[in-house]
């Protein structure tokens, strides 16, 4: 295959039959997941990019249980965080701390 393909824990949980999809791809073709948590309540088909955060005990996407699932399959590739909330401090809403 001459590309990868991309997962994106945000789209795969507006999906609804992303669960049941999943296990028709085949994890050697993924090149990149992208992370990110929501921790807003409503529901999923009133969620934006607007509410991506970092990852939070919070998290309603499940992402930390998309990655075991990945994983669990043998992927090893590269993680890539997707915050993309505009309003100020919602990365330090998630508790995420950048070394210095």
């Amino acid at each position: 295959m001459p590309f990868k393909l991309l997962i994106d824990t945000f789209h795969h949980h507006l999906y609804p039959q992303a669960a049941d999809e999943f296990s028709q791809v085949e994890v050697a073709d993924i090149g990149l997941v992208h992370l990110s948590g929501v921790d807003d309540t409503r529901p999923r088909e009133q969620l934006t990019d607007a509410e991506r955060i970092m990852l939070t005990p919070q998290d309603r996407l499940g992402t930390c249980e998309q990655v075991k699932a990945l994983e669990a399959r043998g992927y090893q590739g590269v993680y890539a965080f997707e915050p993309f909330a505009p309003e100020p401090g919602a990365v330090e809403r998630s508790g995420y701390r950048a070394r210095n």
